[in-house]
Formats: structure tokens, sequence, C-alpha cells
């Protein structure tokens, strides 16, 4: 591990000291200790917005992913698609479904846009 603040978590998860860990990692995160971390920031965060929906009785859909931690399971599922859905079924994230249907539809934004401008500054004159 580079950085030295998740370092010193795993230190405290390796001897198993529960308590601690919470209140390391709420105050790394409180001094930005994360901020160089987008992927791990983004974890984070959905792991919050899928405790609270819990909390809530509410399903999982709709959960709002950071770019860079959707990158990550992009790249993670493009790896092996397996190890996304152990990814998933021990954390949070996106299925391959939704990852790809997320892709086309951002797709498909571009294409019109493109065709938009095309239409709008070629055909006009």
């Amino acid at each position: 591990m580079q950085n030295q603040d998740l370092r010193e978590i795993w230190s405290i998860v390796k001897d198993n000291d529960c308590a601690n860990i919470w209140i390391t990692l709420a105050d790394k995160a409180i001094n930005g200790a994360f901020n160089e971390n987008p992927v791990f920031k983004g974890l984070c965060e959905v792991m919050v917005q899928a405790a609270i929906r819990k909390d809530n009785n509410r399903g999982k859909q709709n959960i709002k992913y950071n770019e860079e931690f959707t990158n990550f399971l992009i790249i993670l599922g493009s790896f092996s698609t397996r190890a996304l859905d152990i990814f998933r079924q021990n954390l949070e994230g996106r299925t391959i479904q939704s990852i790809r249907y997320d892709l086309l539809i951002n797709l498909h934004s571009k294409v019109f846009l493109v065709f938009s401008f095309f239409l709008n500054n070629f055909l006009s004159n």
C-alpha cells in the first residue's frame, strides 16, 4: 500500500481492533487523507448510501456512483465478471448490466449531441 493512512488502517484491521477502525477511518476521512484516493472515497460514499437505504427499508437502486469508482468497477469487470460479482456481493457496486446500460445511454447522448451540432452548424448554411 502506498498511502500511509491506508497502511495504518490496515494495521488496525489486522489486529482486529473493531472499535478503533471506525474511529480511525472517520478521523482520517475528516482530515482529508482520502482526497487523493477517489476510488476508495467513492466506495465509502456508496457503502454509506447503501447503509442508509437499508436503515430506511429501501432498495439499492438509484445509488449515486462517482466516476472514478465506476471506472474502477469497469476495469475490474473487464478483467473478470466473476471478480466484479464477488466484489459486489461483499461490498457494494454496480452490476455489469447497470454499467453497460449507463455506457450505452452516455454513448447515445454523445451521438445525439454530435448529430445536433452537425445539423445546426453545417446544414443551416
